[in-house]
């Protein structure tokens, strides 16, 4: 056996949670654990602890440790991860940098959540700057932002920042347009907790109109969307775009969560830009109502790769002026002028695509004032939309896509009316 002593305060005991804990009080209610980690297993170990340090004492051996800081048996933040070598009869010293946290029961608290994290900076490339926010119980009243502006940005503009939502409870906006978070250049916000976000919606109170945003949107190279558990649902938008999650420019990733119950132009995602990345690995989109989409949309050179998850019981209802409908996916290549975009490319490999709607036998001739999106549109179940660069060409797939069904616009279409090919059939 050996031991370990690990210092989990910094110099002044609360250096590392700066500006959290906010007393006293507080930090010396916090309760730290320890674990061991080894062959993926997390092991509790019995801790005493003096002052800042925590004092263990476990096997000889080979591991990695990770403290987590629990407040009132909620917990609360976690340190970095540290391997170490344990002698048997020997002491090893570790310092462990706990993650800035914020515990987060009201309004004000949230507030000052995010005044705290404008005001500590920009990290930097691998050295990213690790925040979380600790949300017990609902909060209501947030101020949303409209624009992408430095004074309307969540987490102004600090760069390669990572925002962790965690805990239990939900989210609500005042009776204002705007969404709930705006990431800019190189944040990332990651939801990880039994979190709610809820949009804007005429008659819930306490809306009394719809909104003009999605519940979550992103401009910049690097902004990214983590969803691993959580529920993005209640927006309705009437700006032209998602009522769910805008993708403007940056990186979504569904591992988990459900983004469901949004109407707009696009009920649940929108991925806008040249460039933009959606990676659905699990998780729904479900239940969404769009009058162009119901579930997700991609424009000029995106991506939307799908191994996992589910699009299902999406609805278009294609009261829109460009008479075009589509209720699960639909893909449009867009060009101003003589500027022409690569289309975007849609690869599934996994997941499931069943169960959507949308009024058939549209067709596309423009949409939010960008002409001519010429090329092909994909039916699936019966409403997967898509347009590349054969003019006036359709080609559908009206049964469900289940998780063995691969199919991709990336494989050679068919050639005339009629044919089939690598899962399409086209049609005109």
């Amino acid at each position: 056996m050996g031991m370990i002593s690990i210092n989990v305060g910094g110099s002044s005991g609360r250096s590392s949670l700066a500006p959290w804990p906010p007393d006293d009080n507080m930090l010396n209610q916090i309760d730290h654990k320890i674990y061991l980690i080894k062959n993926g297993q997390d092991v509790l170990l019995e801790s005493t602890k003096v002052g800042d340090i925590l004092w263990v004492t476990v096997p000889a051996g080979t591991w990695t440790v990770r403290v987590d800081a629990y407040y009132e048996d909620v917990y609360y933040a976690t340190g970095e991860k540290k391997d170490i070598v344990i002698i048997s009869g020997k002491k090893e010293e570790v310092t462990v940098t706990m993650t800035r946290a914020f515990l987060v029961r009201s309004l004000a608290e949230y507030n000052a959540a995010l005044a705290a994290i404008r005001e500590y900076g920009s990290g930097e490339i691998g050295r990213e700057k690790n925040y979380i926010i600790n949300i017990q119980g609902d909060i209501n009243d947030i101020t949303p932002s409209i624009d992408f502006l430095a004074d309307d940005l969540t987490f102004g503009e600090t760069q390669h920042i990572i925002v962790t939502l965690k805990g239990r409870g939900t989210l609500n906006t005042r009776n204002e347009n705007g969404a709930m978070f705006t990431l800019f250049s190189y944040q990332t916000l990651i939801i990880d907790g039994d979190l709610t976000l809820r949009g804007r919606r005429a008659g819930v109170s306490p809306h009394t109109s719809d909104n003009d945003r999605a519940v979550i949107q992103m401009s910049g190279a690097g902004a990214k969307l983590e969803l691993k558990k959580g529920i993005i649902t209640g927006n309705s938008e009437t700006g032209g775009s998602a009522g769910g999650v805008r993708v403007n420019m940056g990186t979504l990733i569904m591992n988990g969560g459900e983004i469901s119950d949004n109407t707009g132009a696009i009920g649940g995602v929108s991925v806008d830009q040249l460039g933009s990345v959606f990676r659905m690995k699990g998780g729904e989109i479900k239940d969404n109502t769009g009058t162009l989409c119901g579930g997700v949309v991609l424009y000029d050179n995106s991506v939307f790769i799908m191994t996992g998850g589910y699009i299902q019981n999406n609805q278009s209802t294609g009261a829109n002026s460009d008479d075009l409908s589509a209720g699960g996916v639909l893909i449009i290549y867009r060009y101003w002028g003589f500027v022409h975009h690569p289309p975007a490319d849609f690869l599934k490999t996994g997941g499931t695509i069943y169960g959507n709607e949308a009024s058939p036998g549209n067709r596309n001739t423009s949409f939010n004032g960008y002409s001519h999106a010429v090329g092909f549109w994909v039916w699936l179940n019966p409403s997967f939309d898509n347009t590349t660069y054969v003019l006036d060409a359709i080609y559908y797939r009206d049964t469900t896509l289940g998780p063995n069904d691969d199919i991709s616009t990336l494989y050679p279409l068919p050639e005339w009316v009629g044919q089939e090919r690598n899962g399409w059939k086209r049609r005109e």
